[in-house]
């Protein structure tokens, strides 16, 4: 079992949100999470999905030297996307691209490969704040703040998922303003459209 499946196992019970569906994350044999080191620093980071109100957020533990397309996963997993969508991360005016949702990797690329920096790498101070964008047609943004580096001789729990509050919304909802669209029209409706 990887720590991948490790962590959608226990999400849930992690977040609290037992009453979520549960939504597949796969990944291709490609794709496995590659193997860090056991000496890895570890990276507290809170990740609120922008402008939802009230916020939708998840605080996780990584290793410091996750490499950004593993943490795009992770990311993913905690909040509840499918990962059937583009994705890249911006970090200090500097754009990381993903892979494909099928695990190629893209032919015209923006920016830098997300699938060779780490995260130390490319954020290598608390305190520092980045970007992580989900499927570019509904525009599901992420704010990342890396609030604490817990140093490796503290043995921090890697691959964890600590707290969190909301439910993240269905795919393909139109982007936060759609989601909040629709759900307001099926509260105003009830449930049998009348």
């Amino acid at each position: 079992m990887t720590a991948l499946d490790d962590l959608k196992k226990h999400l849930p019970e992690i977040t609290g949100l037992s009453g979520a569906p549960e939504r597949a994350v796969e990944r291709s044999e490609s794709k496995q999470i590659q193997k860090r080191s056991s000496n890895a620093d570890g990276y507290q980071i809170k990740i609120t999905l922008a402008q939802s109100k009230p916020p939708i957020w998840r605080r996780i533990v990584v290793p410091g030297d996750i490499i950004l397309e593993d943490l795009s996963d992770v990311i993913k997993a905690v909040m509840g996307w499918g990962g059937g969508h583009l994705h890249a991360f911006e970090i200090h005016g500097e754009i990381y691209d993903g892979l494909w949702p099928d695990g190629s990797e893209p032919e015209d690329r923006s920016g830098q490969a997300a699938w060779t920096a780490s995260l130390s790498e490319a954020v290598p101070s608390a305190k520092s704040t980045f970007r992580y964008d989900y499927d570019f047609g509904d525009g599901w943004r992420h704010k990342l703040l890396v609030e604490k580096i817990i140093p490796a001789a503290e043995k921090p729990a890697l691959f964890t998922c600590t707290a969190g509050k909301g439910r993240c919304p269905l795919e393909d909802s139109g982007g936060i303003w759609g989601y909040y669209h629709n759900a307001a029209s099926a509260f105003q409706t009830g449930p049998s459209g009348s």
